[in-house]
This record gives structure tokens, sequence and C-alpha cells, in this order.
């Protein structure tokens, strides 16, 4: 079963978040998998999604590709990725 792992940009990381976090899925789409490890930080999942989908402001990264602008937070996970998510406004 595919692993997902999730990085959260520093400027926006509760204090006792790891800085990646990984769960296993089995027929979850990456916008699922992303609600599933965000359950665990309640404030940080209602700033990032709403109605099991992105909210503005935020980039989600695997590898190069930006994820939301891509068509590909719906697909299902069918290898390990490790995905990065970034508010628009970080500081470079």
């Amino acid at each position: 079963m595919p692993i997902l792992s999730v990085e959260v940009h520093p400027s926006i990381r509760p204090d006792k978040m790891p800085s990646v976090v990984e769960t296993v899925l089995k027929n979850h789409t990456i916008i699922e998998g992303i609600d599933l490890v965000l359950s665990e930080f309640k404030d940080l999942k209602i700033q990032i999604l709403s109605g099991g989908k992105l909210n503005p402001g935020y980039l989600i990264f695997s590898e190069k590709t930006e994820l939301s602008s891509m068509g590909l937070l719906d697909m299902i996970l069918d290898k390990d990725i490790l995905i990065k998510i970034v508010p628009i406004l970080h500081g470079g």
C-alpha cells in the first residue's frame, strides 16, 4: 500500500507537528490523504482544507510539480509520494 508523506512549511506548521507526517493509504486520493493527515491538527486542517477541497492561498508540491494546478489532487495514490504544503505568502 502506498505511503503519503506530508511536509508542512514551517511558517504554518504547529509546534507539536513533526516536520513530516506519514500515513498508509488504500484506494484514497491525494486530497483525501492530506485530509487524513491533517485531521490530527484541526486548526491547520481548517486553514488549509474546506469541504475536502484545498483552500485558496496554498500550493501542494510533489518533486517539482504543483499538484493542484495540474488537477492531480483527486488522483488515487498508487505509489509512495512526498508532498509539501506551502502557503503562497511564505516569505521566500
